[in-house]
């Protein structure tokens, strides 16, 4: 039986690159209920907080390309994904400027308007959604708890 070797600078370069999961932070949407008008855009906020070690985030709050692309808001009616018309919305390029490094009992919080999704095309109804944020685009998306809202003529 062989073994393994363990290549120790590829295993530190993997831990140093650091792969974002639930353990690792800890994303919120908020508020927990929310009623819109008609053709009216939902208004979430978003609140990202590590929760045993420091970790790399994104800056959602200062760049709308990086929330609609790593900040992905997710609609859902009766349990299954609402279909709704989606904007072109490609991210640049991100430098060490688009990051904030963030301690446990540190947070990011920022606004998120669902978009590049169409929410203000949403029929009158009853509505949940989640956010799946990246928190480098290199990393794993990490889902949030569950928030619902109505769309009322």
């Amino acid at each position: 039986m062989k073994c393994a070797r363990l290549n120790v600078t590829a295993f530190a370069m993997l831990l140093a690159a650091g792969v974002a999961t639930a353990a690792d932070i800890q994303v919120m949407l908020g508020p927990q209920h929310q009623t819109v008008k008609l053709g009216a855009r939902p208004q979430f906020v978003i609140t990202v907080s590590p929760i045993a070690t420091a970790q790399r985030i994104l800056k959602f709050a200062e760049r709308s390309d990086l929330r609609h692309n790593y900040a992905e808001v997710i609609v859902t009616a009766s349990r299954k994904r609402v279909e709704v018309p989606r904007f072109i919305s490609d991210p640049g390029p991100t430098s060490e400027g688009d990051y904030v490094q963030l301690n446990p009992g540190q947070r990011l919080e920022f606004k998120h308007d669902g978009m590049p999704y169409a929410l203000t095309e949403l029929p009158p109804g009853n509505y949940s959604a989640v956010v799946r944020l990246r928190a480098d685009w290199r990393l794993e998306a990490v889902t949030s708890n569950t928030v619902s809202f109505a769309v009322e003529r």
